[in-house]
């Protein structure tokens, strides 16, 4: 029997501002994904990585594999994932913007099929088979890094991952370091890493000595300011009042038909910040799923667990406005609606979806722009800032750890502000 080395989680329990001496894979994991490290840092470096044809940083084996490979024709047609363009490929779309497109994943998946190769022989695969929906589309964001690095373009089926080594691990930190990224995205991007090899330890395909070297890259020390914002009730009035008018609130008669999609967004907005949900999991709830009385909401989060949040009044309302549309039919509670305002029954809203739907509602409404999770960060920052206790809003949230929860917590900077203000500079204003 093939014996694993020691796993020293703590090794990993700092990432960004967390650090917790006694934490697990799930907890480290959790952080990663609830930080939903900036897309546009990554992509910035992706771009500076092509442009310099870095793919030589990792000499040796691995780069010689990758170009042998490619001599003999193992090179995809198709960008990976690549399932249509990204408007018309359904007449169920929703202003441009298809309610149920083909999953990246799935869409790796497809290709190998198409090949003859076997899923269950890639590491990177098998790894990201194993992480929720959520996870997985962070995961498979950090390996398309090291993808690039390796072979210049973002594609996991060109890298012979089993041939990856503590060295290559150790070059490639180095590389994402040097370039600028935060602590927590390249502690990631590692993370990432060492299920890849863990994944390969499993197939037989790396010795349990290599495993144990590859989880003995150290990870990077530091820490960020917290991304993300917050919004102000201001912007929230804002925001739902244009999902009231529309882009013009003195010609509501032209506007009959975002009446649907308006009344959808009011409840999607309501459901985001006084439930504090992720936007998988909204995209997950059915209609089945919400208690009309109550006002509860049954939500299945991370690691298949369910919790039970509790919306308030004005939600409840403004989730009835929207099924007096929808109507009672079982099915998904956020639908996606065609252009002339009918309703497609039978399909859900992607992530895709309700990130567009918001970012809709932003321009219309002159609010700068934020994502989904800046909602669920303000419903845990309101709630602690209005006296709630933290692990109350930890079980709201559905958060693994408090220190997850603790990151949202304004009250700290606030009183560092007062702080600040209340010293006295002797300086009088000139002119």
């Amino acid at each position: 029997m093939k014996s694993i080395p020691t796993e020293e989680n703590a090794e990993f329990g700092k990432l960004g501002e967390l650090d917790t001496d006694q934490t697990d894979d799930a907890v480290v994991f959790e952080a990663m994904v609830e930080e939903e490290v900036v897309e546009g840092e990554e992509a910035e470096f992706v771009s500076e990585v092509a442009s310099e044809g870095v793919t030589d940083i990792l000499e040796g084996q691995v780069v010689e594999t990758v170009a042998s490979q490619n001599d003999k024709g193992h090179r995809p047609a198709a960008a990976e994932g690549d399932a249509g363009s990204e408007e018309g490929d359904t007449p169920f779309e929703e202003e441009g913007v298809p309610f149920e497109a083909e999953a990246p994943f799935e869409g790796i998946l497809v290709r190998v099929a198409e090949a003859g190769q076997a899923p269950d022989a890639n590491p990177a695969l098998v790894y990201l088979a194993s992480l929720a929906p959520s996870g997985r589309r962070t995961m498979r964001a950090k390996l398309q890094v090291v993808a690039e690095l390796l072979t210049g373009r973002r594609d996991l089926l060109l890298v012979p991952w089993h041939l990856i080594r503590y060295e290559h691990v150790a070059a490639l930190r180095a590389r994402l370091e040097e370039r600028g990224l935060a602590p927590a995205t390249v502690n990631a991007t590692l993370y990432a890493l060492r299920g890849v090899a863990k994944a390969a330890w499993n197939l037989e395909h790396l010795g349990a000595d290599d495993l144990g070297r590859i989880r003995n890259v150290a990870p990077v020390r530091g820490s960020r300011l917290p991304a993300g914002r917050s919004l102000s009730s201001g912007e929230l009035a804002a925001l739902l009042e244009a999902c009231e008018t529309g882009a013009h609130p003195q010609r509501r008669e032209k506007q009959q038909s975002h009446e649907v999609s308006g009344a959808r967004d009011a409840a999607l907005l309501a459901v985001l910040y006084t439930g504090g949900l992720r936007r998988s999991e909204v995209c997950d709830l059915s209609l089945a799923d919400y208690d009309r009385e109550s006002g509860a909401l049954k939500v299945r989060g991370k690691g298949n667990k369910e919790r039970l949040v509790y919306l308030p009044l004005a939600a409840s309302q403004a989730i009835g406005d929207w099924l007096a549309l929808r109507g009672d039919q079982a099915g998904a509670l956020f639908q996606p609606v065609r252009k002339n305002g009918a309703i497609y029954k039978e399909g859900k809203l992607t992530d895709t979806a309700v990130y567009k739907a918001l970012k809709k509602r932003a321009l219309q409404a002159n609010v700068g722009s934020f994502s989904p999770h800046d909602l669920r960060r303000t419903f845990v920052g309101d709630l602690l800032e209005r006296g709630a206790d933290i692990v109350t809003v930890q079980q709201l949230a559905g958060h693994a750890s408090v220190s997850t929860t603790a990151r949202y917590d304004r009250r700290g900077e606030e009183t560092k502000k007062r702080a600040a203000h209340s010293l006295h500079l002797p300086y009088r204003k000139r002119g």
